[in-house]
């Protein structure tokens, strides 16, 4: 009796769609006419993308960029606003110039540091480093770095190669017999004080 009911019901519903079907016929002239097929046509479209290459940072499989004298140069920062580089942090300075070139005999030692200047721990050597005056101001400044102005920081002026020329001023750092600062490195310094010097 089921079966008999369920058939029933698919009969009239599929006599319902028929009828609908031809009901719709807006034009009454071509009742009964073959039925038009109506196809339509897409253009494919092409889409292009262009792909920029990763900036070096040293972490990957490309390798850091390395300047003339065969030193590996600090990785560029990003461009996190859009609006050019970011400037370096306080912990790219620390952990890759800083830690790296400053001596373990000279600024890096946790006992006596020369000139007073200690540098072991990042904490450390950013509270002795802004904002701290110095005692022989070769360079003008009365600080070992002016918040925001590279130019007037005693470190700066140190790790550069006007160090020499300023009399008074003592030798360019790191100390006569080891390598110099690159000029990346150098820039990443003056970048990250002109940028406030933030413990960041």
């Amino acid at each position: 009796m089921v079966l008999r009911a369920t058939g029933i019901g698919v009969f009239f519903v599929s006599i319902g769609l028929l009828f609908s079907a031809c009901s719709d016929d807006p034009v009454a002239s071509d009742a009964g006419a073959a039925p038009t097929t109506t196809t339509t046509t897409t253009v494919p479209t092409t889409t292009s993308t262009t792909t920029t290459p990763p900036t070096p940072t040293g972490t990957g499989t490309v390798p850091p960029p390395v300047d003339a004298g065969g030193d590996t140069a600090v990785p560029p920062p990003d461009a996190s606003d859009g609006g050019g580089p970011a400037a370096p942090t306080f912990t790219m300075v620390y952990s890759t110039i800083i830690s790296q070139k400053c001596g373990n005999n000279c600024h890096l030692k946790a006992n006596n540091p020369s000139g007073g200047l200690a540098m072991d721990t990042k904490a450390k050597a950013h509270t002795s480093l802004v904002g701290v005056d110095v005692t022989n101001a070769c360079t003008g400044a009365t600080k070992r770095v002016v918040a925001g102005d590279a130019a007037k920081s005693k470190i700066y002026v140190k790790v550069s190669a006007a160090a020499a020329a300023i009399p008074g001023c003592g030798n360019r750092m790191p100390n006569p017999g080891t390598t110099p600062l690159a000029a990346a490195e150098i820039k990443a310094i003056g970048d990250w004080i002109n940028a406030g010097a933030k413990n960041d």
